[in-house]
């Protein structure tokens, strides 16, 4: 109740004249200045609204012939500063978003109990007064706008002709245009043809023109060109002078300088612009709170990281969120902090389901003017991957010490982070001296000439790095080093890499000059290339290398003429040979052929033979070649053609359509099923790209699915292509990266999914008639027995409360199977031991207990496996009676949830996990069959059986456990 005596006229719409009357009876007790008129459709309240002072409008959304969006948009038309509050039981993003776009003022769902009428109408005052401060506020705009009119600058009198021609010009006229008063009043200088910006002219005409055409007063801000070319922003005010018959005969106004004030605006605008994308796009949490700890505005990453929208999260309290911090404590710190420094700590947060990581917090205090509250913006990192690696690395550090080699931990940067008393030895310095050094192995090895191999260990594209080196090492100059690089763990990108280095120096001077003695060797013996052939133009004698004795099958002994050398050929392939040998010496250009022989066990193989003629004086003086066995190479070629034609079948075979998509956003193939089901030709389809068929994506959209393909992983989506004959069909696209023909290319692969789409459309309107045609009842009925039981004392009344209790659990339960679906979205580990806390805690247990003896850690979905042990557990309160006690276990392959109960008989346990069965008064019958639903959807298997102590044991198996 406040002080003020006037009243609020609120116009409450709603088709359930139960609940309108019951919302008036609530709204008149908590503020007796309120004063309800009912209608029970749009029509009506428009009605209602035509012929009476209305304050604010409450509507309901959901309602017959037009919904609550249809009249706020009929009433913005007419009333467009109207309060106008959506008061609806059937809340979604969707119909929030809706309100807001149609410019609603404030948006409420509907609860349960009285209090939810003291919440609506606390929102009718804020909004009604709001709505009267606008009022004054545009009062004072106005007295505030007479004032301007004596900024410096010039006044004028014209003609409401395009050219503006002046007839009087008074002011500092000169200083603004570079322009005399008289060369404007005698049209020498024209003000619309000469002095306004040619790309503002149009604009400004238009404003002028349609001004006058309303209220006759205007005002713009535009450019104008000044007499020695310069470009400046002027404001102008002006308006109509009209004669007595209402004719306009001239236009008169104000115009001054705002070029300093436009360029200061600009400014801001990029400025700000630029640290609001700094704020939203930070890659760590930022969140601003008051002197009070009242969070005011939080970053995009800060509602992703808490799973709440921006809207839950601002209002809350600093110590809400940061688990760890006493609020006494944050208080002081604060007031002892002067502004622009900066206090950091580690601590850790909360999330809303319980779970906690660890953050760095870098807290600032901002500089605010004298009438603000205190501000301070906080910037959070997690560092719960730091933490883990910290972990790791003291696993890691023990074992590394125990080793006999010189071993360590390089990090990402090659540096050390962990050495070993033997590395310590082989680089000459105290094991801390080295930790966070870089190291001159990873360096050689990054740039070497192969490229950075280490950054491929780092990623998984490599399973180890092995080789030997020379680095200068310490005092003692070059060494040679043999290494093993492999990941710290299996991770990818991997967290560290593990090395193990041995000096082998000595061994490898060994080894060097035993290979240069065996190169000598080699060379002395060597009298030609290996499998070379030397043909002299004019003795026609060929010269052939051991090698191609041994490949050919002749003896070393014989003398190869060029008949001989040509004969060992296939019969088939002589002739070929010969033409080539015969092309070069006469023209002396180089050739490179692929033919046939016969080997000494009769296998017929390809040789490429080149040729290459030595030219002197015009004239070819040696004919030299080599001859290489490309049997294998044509054989792998075969192979790779046949993989092409199969993977072509397959691909045409599939019964989903495909294509592959180049990097520019153009077919290059498309599989048969695509052609089938979009209607085009092949050819017409290798003529466009997924853009052309797309009914749901804009190019853009596309250009950045294209761009964001991850490398090894999955690209899936939802979208709508549409046929060439106009059908459009829903579709889910799994796309991934492949090499195709030489280039980079995606190929994706769209599976129809009508069907699943009806579904989803078929359980959300199931979910729309549980929330609004079920719960608006209910919440009348609710309303009507707390004003009984206000009137009087009835043990029946209380059964009635239970029996409204029970509903509304119902109702909860209907609309988690509606909802929730049938499939698992996304798993992660979970840590059952304080995860089974959480969902105890969740539930009305009384006396119960629970022990839990499993600290497993589990891989599932986060908020389905809630639902499942909450369901288990308020099954287990709901049957058990009272100080029941439960009992949450290991399995082998799973867990179970046993009771101390009664338990359940043999010949009803089958029954018990079907929709609407229930052997307690206060349970639903859905419970069960929400714990089933869940436990398939992981590919789980649930049993019921009788616990040790006679109670009800539900065992889970064919659960996957984290490692």
């Amino acid at each position: 109740m406040t002080d003020s005596s006037d009243t609020i006229d609120v116009l409450h719409v709603d088709d359930d004249p139960d609940f309108t009357d019951l919302a008036a009876t609530f709204l008149e007790r908590v503020d007796s200045r309120i004063a309800v008129r009912a209608a029970d459709s749009a029509a009506e309240g428009r009605d209602v609204l035509a012929d009476h002072d209305v304050d604010c409008i409450v509507s309901d959304y959901d309602m017959p012939g037009a919904d609550g969006i249809e009249l706020l948009e009929a009433v913005r038309e007419e009333y467009p500063d109207l309060p106008f509050i959506l008061y609806t039981g059937k809340g979604s993003e969707e119909v929030a978003s809706d309100a807001i776009s149609a410019g609603v003022t404030d948006y409420l769902q509907k609860g349960t109990g009285s209090e939810q009428y003291e919440l609506l109408a606390n929102r009718i005052v804020n909004a009604v007064d709001a709505h009267e401060s606008h009022r004054l506020l545009t009062e004072r705009t106005r007295r505030l706008e007479t004032l301007i009119g004596n900024l410096p600058g010039m006044v004028y009198r014209c003609r409401n002709d395009p050219p503006w021609p002046m007839e009087t010009v008074e002011g500092e006229v000169q200083s603004l245009t570079g322009h005399t008063a008289g060369e404007l009043e005698r049209n020498e200088v024209k003000w619309g043809a000469e002095i306004i910006h040619p790309d503002d002219c149009e604009r400004v005409w238009e404003t002028v023109q349609d001004a006058l055409a309303a209220d006759g007063a205007f005002e713009i801000t535009y450019r104008i060109v000044t007499d020695d070319g310069d470009t400046r922003w002027v404001w102008e005010r002006g308006g109509g002078v009209y004669d007595d018959d209402g004719s306009l005969i001239a236009l008169e106004g104000f115009i001054t300088d705002v070029t300093e004030r436009k360029e200061r605006e600009e400014r801001l605008e990029r400025t700000t612009a630029r640290l609001e994308a700094l704020f939203e796009n930070s890659p760590d949490m930022i969140d601003v709170h008051t002197d009070e700890g009242t969070i005011i505005d939080v970053n995009q990453r800060f509602c992703e990281v808490f799973d709440q929208s921006r809207e839950e999260l601002l209002g809350t309290k600093v110590w809400d969120v940061d688990r760890e911090s006493d609020p006494d404590e944050l208080r002081e710190t604060w007031d002892g902090m002067a502004v622009g420094e900066r206090h950091e700590v580690e601590t850790e947060f909360g999330r809303a389901d319980g779970e906690r990581f660890p953050v760095k917090v870098h807290l600032t205090r901002l500089p605010t003017d004298e009438d603000e509250a205190d501000r301070f913006i906080v910037i959070s990192r997690d560092i719960s991957e730091r933490r883990a690696r910290e972990r790791t690395l003291r696993r890691y550090e023990q074992m590394v010490n125990t080793m006999q080699e010189a071993a360590c931990i390089y990090d990402s940067d090659g540096r050390f982070e962990l050495v070993n008393e033997r590395m310590a030895e082989l680089y000459g310095s105290p094991t801390h001296e080295l930790e966070g050094r870089q190291s001159t192995l990873i360096s050689e090895i990054r740039d070497g000439p192969d490229g950075d191999r280490y950054r491929e260990l780092l990623d998984g594209d490599r399973a180890e790095l092995r080789g030997e080196i020379e680095v200068p090492i310490g005092e003692y100059g070059p060494a040679v080093l043999e290494y093993r690089l492999t990941p710290l763990v299996a991770d990818d990108p991997a967290e560290g890499i593990v090395g193990v280095t041995r000096d082998i120096t000595d061994r490898r001077d060994r080894e060097r000059e035993f290979e240069r003695m065996r190169e000598l060797l080699e060379r002395t013996e060597r009298i030609a290339d290996v499998g070379g052939w030397e043909l002299d133009p004019d003795t026609r004698e060929v010269f052939w290398t051991e090698q191609l004795y041994d490949l050919f099958g002749v003896s070393r002994e014989t003398e190869v003429s060029l008949d001989l050398a040509l004969d060992v050929y296939h019969e088939d392939d002589r002739q070929t040979v010969a033409d080539a040998v015969e092309t070069a010496l006469d023209s002396g250009e180089a050739f490179d052929i692929e033919v046939r022989f016969r080997s000494r066990d009769d296998e017929t193989r390809w040789l490429r033979v080149q040729g290459v003629p030595t030219v002197a004086d015009g004239e070819v003086v040696t004919l030299r070649g080599a001859v290489q066995d490309v049997t294998e190479q044509r054989r792998r070629e075969r192979q790779l053609r046949r993989a092409r034609e199969d993977a072509s079948e397959l691909f045409n075979g599939m019964n989903d359509s495909a294509w592959v998509i180049g990097l520019d956003e153009q077919f290059r193939a498309v599989n048969d099923a695509a052609v089938d089901t979009l209607g085009y030709s092949r050819p017409e389809l290798l003529s466009m790209g997924p853009h052309d068929i797309d009914a749901s994506l804009a190019d853009g959209e596309i250009t950045a699915l294209v761009e964001a393909m991850p490398d090894e992983e999955m690209q899936v989506f939802e979208t709508v292509h549409e046929t060439a004959a106009g059908e459009q069909i829903p579709v889910e696209i799994n796309s991934s990266l492949i090499s195709y023909q030489g280039e980079t290319a995606v190929l994706s692969i769209a599976r129809d999914i009508s069907d699943r789409k009806q579904r989803e459309r078929q359980m959300a309107e199931f979910a729309s008639v549980v929330s609004h045609d079920l719960r608006n009842p209910l919440n009348v009925a609710e309303g009507r027995l707390e004003l009984a039981q206000e009137e009087c004392d009835s043990e029946h009344l209380d059964a009635v409360e239970r029996t409204h209790t029970r509903m509304n659990a119902l109702i909860d339960d209907l609309l988690t199977l509606a909802r929730n679906g049938t499939s698992v979205t996304e798993t992660e580990p979970v840590d059952l031991r304080p995860f089974l806390d959480t969902c105890w805690r969740n539930v009305a247990t009384a006396d119960a207990t629970l022990q839990a003896e499993m600290s497993r850690t589990i891989t599932g979905d986060r908020s389905r496996l809630q639902q499942l042990f909450e369901n288990l557990f308020r099954n287990a309160v709901e049957h058990g009676g009272e100080g029941v006690a439960v009992t949450v276990g290991d399995l082998d392959d799973g867990f179970y949830v046993e009771d101390d109960g009664p338990g359940i008989p043999p010949d009803r346990r089958s029954d018990v996990f079907e929709m609407g069965h229930s052997t307690a008064d206060r349970g639903t019958g859905f419970g069960l069959n929400i714990v089933e639903q869940i436990v398939a959807e992981h590919g789980w298997e649930i049993d019921l059986t009788a616990g040790s102590a006679g109670g009800a044991r539900f065992e889970i198996r064919g659960v996957e456990f984290a490692h």
